[in-house]
């Protein structure tokens, strides 16, 4: 293991079991690749952008031999003066090469967020014993308690592996958690302001302090559900102006094939816990219809916009108890005529006023 101590990003792309390693043709408990991060941590960044390069190349419409590939990497990344040989201007491998040297440049060059990623492929790997797995393979809901004190819900099907001093305690501690999964999991993460949480799924990444949420990864398409507090979603592979604040019963989903975030509601609204709603909260008498806007995202945490000049005229004498968030609208609107649709994970409310 040593010998790797001194691998940068060239030589991990020149390296065609690292390369196999990546691209999956190896088991995920090899003992170099799947242990190497354990050992060599400070190499994260130049195993990060490897990975991205390799799987960059991977994607492109010219795919190359284990062969030819070894040969054009070695010659680009070592070959100087005479000892190049001619490229054919126009043949297939020309423009192989050229992707591999447009790749390097791109990836080497662009700014990235190279320890998530490089944590998610180890994380999602590795079946080294430094890691902690669980599988739930029951028809039930299994619940797990993380070392920090984190709970975790595994639904069935799910698996959530982390490594064992990822949540230690003391001089070994780490300066955040992190865990990978897929399946459906709920958390419920302890609040450890000095410590966040990062739950990475598939292509994207969460990060809490202290809240609870439902992540859902499956087939290439991943989901953040929030149920309090607040996370920020972003991509794996991007950087942080991509990054989406959740707050209580927003929803994100991210597809890998499609490669966007998309923030919305979830599909059953709940009253949020930290707040103390009364029987009689929607029961209202001539209320102003804004004022009753106020008491929905107050009690939901659920924005609600619209043009209160249009809707000034406009109030609402109706009670409403128990009904879920959506009916509570329908009713609403129905009262004072205007309609609703949710973009961006806000209501936003639209009508011709009551004058």
């Amino acid at each position: 293991m040593e010998e790797f101590s001194t691998y940068d990003f060239r030589q991990f792309i020149s390296d065609p079991d690292f390369r196999c390693w990546v691209k999956n043709g190896c088991p995920p408990g090899h003992p170099v690749w799947g242990r190497i991060l354990i050992f060599f941590p400070e190499k994260a960044e130049a195993l990060s952008k490897a990975v991205l390069f390799i799987e960059e190349l991977e994607g492109t419409e010219y795919r190359v031999s284990p062969e030819v590939l070894d040969n054009e990497v070695d010659r680009i990344l070592g070959a100087t003066g005479e000892s190049r040989r001619k490229i054919q201007w126009f043949s297939r491998w020309y423009w192989a090469a050229a992707i591999v040297v447009c790749g390097f440049m791109f990836w080497f060059l662009k700014p990235q967020k190279a320890m998530p990623l490089a944590t998610y492929q180890y994380l999602k790997t590795t079946d080294s014993p430094q890691v902690s797995q669980k599988f739930n393979t029951s028809d039930a809901i299994a619940a797990f308690w993380l070392p920090d004190g984190s709970l975790a819900q595994l639904y069935p099907g799910a698996r959530l592996k982390y490594t064992v001093d990822g949540f230690g305690r003391g001089s070994n501690e780490k300066d955040s958690r992190e865990v990978y999964m897929s399946g459906d999991i709920f958390f419920e993460i302890e609040k450890d302001t000095a410590r966040p949480f990062f739950v990475y799924a598939e292509g994207l990444v969460t990060r809490v302090v202290g809240t609870s949420f439902l992540v859902s990864s499956v087939n290439g398409k991943s989901s953040v559900e929030v149920r309090s507090g607040k996370v920020m979603v972003r991509p794996l592979v991007g950087d942080n102006r991509e990054e989406l604040a959740l707050t209580p019963n927003q929803v994100v989903t991210y597809s890998v094939h499609v490669k966007q975030l998309t923030r919305g509601l979830s599909a059953d609204p709940e009253i949020l816990e930290t707040v103390d709603v009364p029987q009689t909260a929607f029961e209202f008498e001539n209320t102003p219809v804004d004022k009753v806007f106020d008491k929905l995202t107050g009690a939901y945490g659920i924005p609600v916009r619209f043009d209160p000049e249009v809707l000034k005229g406009c109030s609402l004498t109706v009670k409403m108890g128990g009904e879920p968030f959506y009916d509570k609208l329908n009713i609403i609107c129905r009262t004072i005529g205007a309609d609703f649709f949710v973009a961006d994970g806000e209501v936003v409310i639209t009508g011709e006023g009551c004058d």
